[in-house]
């Protein structure tokens, strides 16, 4: 659409997807990943399966109050990284799983094992992060209305 007045107008697109692709590619500096989607893109691909795909994280984009389900779509990856996110997927989603019951403890054990058996050379800043957090919340405790989802408040 056009915005401003009558003396200087500039076009621009506002809207609530604009917003949420924002901070979806932000997000992909916090995660290093290099394609962030949304649980409603993966719900319009019409072959899914075509892709290395795993849960990061829930998030709420400023804006927003409902909380946004992300993932990381890792097929540009190199094939050693491929292999080992593909490899560890399922312990990984069991681990955030135990997270979000704020059973920390055991994530935390589930976490430290990934971390404990990664290869050379592969970093993997999502157990990085998870493995934080829990350490975090096991000394800190959760407050009361703890949901697990993190806010992305800007870019």
């Amino acid at each position: 659409g056009t915005v401003g007045e009558s003396e200087r107008m500039n076009g621009t697109v506002i809207s609530d997807a604009v917003n949420l692709a924002s901070r979806l590619e932000g997000a992909t500096k916090i995660y290093h990943a290099g394609i962030i989607i949304s649980e409603d893109t993966i719900n319009k691909l019409k072959m899914p399966q075509k892709y290395y795909i795993r849960f990061l994280d829930k998030i709420r984009v400023k804006g927003k109050n409902e909380p946004v389900s992300i993932y990381e779509v890792f097929n540009g990856d190199i094939e050693s990284v491929i292999e080992w996110k593909e490899s560890t997927r399922k312990n990984l989603q069991t681990a955030i799983d135990y997270y979000f019951a704020q059973n920390f403890n055991k994530a935390l054990e589930i976490l430290n094992e990934l971390h404990r058996s990664k290869r050379p050379g592969i970093e993997d800043e999502v157990v990085n992060i998870y493995m934080e957090r829990c350490n975090f919340l096991i000394e800190n405790g959760s407050p009361e209305n703890w949901d697990g989802v993190i806010t992305m408040n800007s870019k």
